[in-house]
């Protein structure tokens, strides 16, 4: 009874995962036919078309067509910086009358913005689970638009999630009579976590409105494709192009401007600050063993310098004794005689040879964390400029059950192009936001930061 039930579980559960599988491909958008080529553009916007020309599934280049498409009606400028260096200029100007994707990447566009303009190739939308935050809130915000012109609806609504939420009942109930409750408890949790991740990525279903538009913007990327030349025209081309460019990067067809205006990830080893009165790049490190003892406090990096140094003097010993015993033996190969074969002599020499290098480094590692933490203890220096990174890192080497992470702070103060990102404690990584202007107490050759704190400083333009 009890195996029949469970096979009976299994037959059902199969049963409904094909049907959620059968529902989505029934709904979902078949091949659209191209509508006639024309360079006459509809009244939907990039981000939309983009939408409505890639089967309904809204592609990556959205968001920096809606940027191109900005800059076309004047909302905002796109302007050559340097060659190849395109700057955002954000004018001012009123932005009503936005849809709530527009104003989504005009707050974007306003907090990487510092006297009113930021470089392309900063406009990252932040980092990791931000990042994918924004493109979902972003996509949500497309497909709602689409929704309220008619033009798609979601495959998967609320009565489906009712309808297959009832049904995934009955294979949790027949496992809950063959074992236990937790068994079928876990049945009913995953099958609602299916649910729950098809209605996340909202699939959608197009209206017969929805196909004819899309047949529409299909024939607008068929003449685009053939007859005009896209592929090499930077952003700041939309002061020549106009929206005809936005549409072009919606379509996937202009790879140099999509390119340039990066709206993925944010990069963590390369940034842009604005700190000196002029944007300019940088890059970043995140030091873990070198340079020795980075973030200590001076007195923890003192004492762990002077362990790590006898440490490495232990080990230069012990290979000297080791070579004192291979230089005095007498037994047969010590001295290298061994043969055209590998000899006792060529292990013991290599043992030799691999103790004191290891030895050295991590005696002169210990020496080096000494005399920065010696000097360091006296001393220390303000720090003002832009916090381009705050990033928090996993430990290579903790537990799965209790993690532990690497907090860093990389503050461009205009004195390198590369910045060593200060290791700081939870305490002081929660105390500003990236993109601040701060002034910090932090020693100079550990890079142990006392304090730090946001200041206000007049934009730079």
């Amino acid at each position: 009874m009890q195996s029949a039930a469970l096979v009976g579980a299994l037959a059902l559960a199969i049963a409904w995962a094909s049907g959620v599988a059968i529902v989505i491909a029934a709904r979902h958008v078949k091949e659209i036919e191209v509508g006639q080529a024309t360079s006459d553009l509809g009244s939907e916007a990039p981000a939309v078309a983009a939408l409505l020309a890639s089967r309904f599934r809204l592609p990556s280049e959205a968001a920096p067509s809606t940027i191109l498409d900005l800059a076309a009606r004047r909302v905002i400028r796109i302007e050559d910086y340097q060659p190849g260096l395109p700057m955002v200029r954000l004018t001012g100007g009123s932005t009503g009358g936005l849809t709530p994707y527009e104003e989504r990447v005009m707050e974007l566009l306003e907090s990487k913005a510092s006297g009113g303009v930021v470089p392309a190739e900063a406009l990252s939308a932040g980092e990791g689970e931000v990042s994918t935050r924004w493109r979902r809130a972003f996509r949500n915000d497309v497909i709602d638009e689409a929704q309220q012109l008619g033009l798609s609806k979601d495959i998967w609504d609320a009565q489906l999630t009712a309808i297959f939420g009832a049904l995934a009942l009955i294979p949790a109930g027949l496992v809950f009579l063959a074992t236990k409750w937790q068994p079928a408890l876990v049945v009913y949790a995953f099958a609602a976590f299916v649910l729950q991740t098809v209605r996340h990525y909202r699939p959608q279903q197009p209206t017969a409105l929805g196909i004819q538009r899309a047949s529409y913007w299909l024939g607008v990327r068929e003449y685009f494709s053939t007859h005009g030349e896209f592929e090499d025209v930077g952003p700041s081309g939309v002061a020549v192009w106009g929206r005809n460019l936005a549409y072009a990067a919606a379509f996937e067809i202009a790879e140099s401007a999509v390119r340039a205006l990066p709206m993925g990830d944010e990069d963590d080893k390369n940034a842009w600050s604005p700190w000196g009165g002029k944007w300019h790049p940088v890059k970043v490190r995140y030091p873990v063993r070198y340079p020795p003892m980075w973030g200590k406090h001076p007195l923890v990096a003192a004492g762990l310098s002077v362990l790590m140094g006898g440490a490495g003097a232990m080990v230069l010993l012990v290979g000297s004794k080791v070579n004192a015993a291979r230089a005095t033996s007498s037994l047969p190969g010590m001295d290298g005689s061994g043969g055209s074969g590998t000899s006792v002599g060529d292990v013991a020499q290599l043992v030799v040879s691999v103790l004191f290098i290891v030895g050295l480094v991590v005696f002169l590692a210990g020496l080096t964390g000494f005399v920065r933490a010696i000097a360091d203890m006296t001393t220390s220096r303000t720090v003002e400029g832009y916090l381009v990174r705050k990033r928090r890192r996993r430990g290579t080497f903790d537990s799965s059950h209790t993690p532990k992470y690497r907090c860093y702070l990389a503050v461009d103060d205009g004195s390198t192009p590369e910045i060593k990102a200060w290791r700081v404690s939870d305490e002081i990584f929660d105390q500003v936001e990236q993109g601040a202007h701060v002034t910090a107490e932090a020693t100079r050759f550990l890079g142990y930061v006392k304090s730090i704190r946001p200041i206000s400083v007049v934009t730079h333009s």
